[in-house]
């Protein structure tokens, strides 16, 4: 059974490594056991079950395993245009889940998306 009910919801935002390691722990999927680059949306994602779409990983990995892997995804990966605001803004990322902690349109198989995502300091 699931601590986190029929419908978790995750929404975590930064630019370390540490943190999105931290962010991954309290996901339910894992062992992930495979992921795919959602080229349309910028992101990746992270599957629990096996999709048509998933790139199976050799073995499951666990979230601070994954974390590492999507990290090294994220240094190469196209960033929108950054924000215009007062301040400065730092190449991060967000973790987050879709409805039903699933993410679309890989329905229950995919758990957990990672997409680049700019972190904005005020002055």
């Amino acid at each position: 059974m699931s601590n986190a009910g029929d419908y978790p919801i995750l929404k975590v935002n930064g630019y370390s490594v540490e943190r999105l390691q931290t962010a991954m722990a309290l996901s339910d999927g894992f062992p992930a056991k495979g992921y795919a680059i959602d080229k349309e949306l910028n992101r990746i994602v992270l599957f629990q079950y096996d999709h048509d779409s998933c790139v199976a990983f050799p073995a499951p990995l666990e979230a601070d395993q994954c974390a590492k892997l999507v990290f090294a995804w994220l240094e190469g990966a196209t960033y929108p245009s950054q924000p215009d605001h007062d301040g400065d803004n730092e190449k991060g990322w967000l973790c987050h889940t879709e409805a039903w902690g699933h993410v679309e349109p890989f329905g229950y198989t995919a758990f957990l998306a990672v997409e680049p995502h700019w972190i904005q300091h005020g002055k």
